[in-house]
């Protein structure tokens, strides 16, 4: 693990733009008037509405780029990525929090790190960053993560779905013994008013 950096996604609506999907994902941008990059975007894009109509080999090209953009940005060059983002607002969106789909099996809860940039790992509540220099805490995080183990479970105290159904166990016992000796009690005050009531 190079990166070692514990984050969480923030809220800033005085700096950033959100988008939060109907399955909570979401994405950020910056404002336009915090980002000089996003106003001539927004500008590039309305010069670029206007030739539309007309089919202008310039504007082909950038259609064919643009869809190149979203459907492998790793096929770009870093010129190719400038000039699309340079051109269309939308290119300036990051996606920070995925969740997972039922029809999307491989997909996890995805977070980016403002750091190194690649996807971050969900923990629970409960997990405290060792220190950056303790490497063998941090292997055995390594290793946790590789093996494929739910960090948020390990992590959580949230219980898990055998511990709750434990804990609905427990609480039935302890409510029938509750009512029990509430019933018990009832009966041995009603024995009292009845032995009150014939002297």
């Amino acid at each position: 693990m190079t990166c070692r950096r514990s984050f969480k996604p923030c809220y800033d609506p005085a700096k950033f733009e959100y988008e939060i999907s109907d399955f909570q994902d979401w994405s950020v941008r910056p404002l336009e008037s915090c980002s000089l990059e996003l106003k001539v975007a927004f500008k590039n894009e309305k010069r670029l509405r206007r030739k539309k109509n007309l089919e202008t080999p310039e504007t082909l090209a950038f259609d064919t780029l643009r869809s190149r953009y979203y459907d492998d940005p790793m096929s770009l060059s870093l010129a190719e990525v400038a000039y699309v983002k340079a051109w269309d607002p939308c290119s300036h969106w990051t996606n920070l929090v995925t969740t997972p789909r039922f029809y999307q099996p491989g997909l996890g809860i995805c977070l980016r790190c403002p750091s190194c940039g690649k996807n971050g790992v969900r923990v629970g509540s409960n997990f405290r960053a060792p220190p950056r220099k303790d490497e063998k805490a941090w292997r055995l995080i390594g290793k946790m993560i590789a093996t494929g183990e739910d960090m948020g479970a390990v992590f959580s105290s949230s219980p898990t779905i055998e511990e709750h159904k434990e804990m609905a166990v427990e609480a039935l016992r302890i409510r029938s013994q509750e009512n029990y000796s509430k019933a018990m009690e009832w009966e041995a005050e009603e024995r009292k008013r009845i032995a009150n009531t014939t002297i």
